[in-house]
């Protein structure tokens, strides 16, 4: 029997959110600014694909440097039971897929 005032799910939802949105926040000045240079290169001639991929590969560090540091301040403050490189898998994968909606 599952007990009537579990606080986890709704922590792990606040916590997910707040990540995310801070990753779509953060993501939304990638590409917004560049609009028009990404649609001056891409009338010359150029590739957008290989356009888009370097500034996702450069955004990467980005992530993975936010998404490590969000770990270290969640752990340090709630101190959870399982191992750190559990919670910081979980929240670079949320950055990382949050962050990929905020690109457009």
């Amino acid at each position: 029997m599952l007990p009537k005032n579990d606080p986890i799910p709704g922590e792990a939802s606040l916590t997910c959110l707040t990540l995310g949105l801070g990753a779509v926040a953060s993501s939304l000045r990638i590409f917004g600014s560049e609009k028009v240079i990404a649609s001056r290169e891409s009338s010359s001639g150029l590739s957008t694909e290989a356009y888009y991929i370097g500034k996702s590969i450069a955004h990467f560090f980005v992530i993975l440097f936010t998404s490590l540091l969000f770990s270290l301040t969640y752990y340090s403050i709630v101190q959870p039971r399982g191992p750190f490189w559990s919670y910081f898998c979980l929240f670079f994968l949320v950055y990382l897929t949050c962050s990929g909606v905020g690109y457009f």
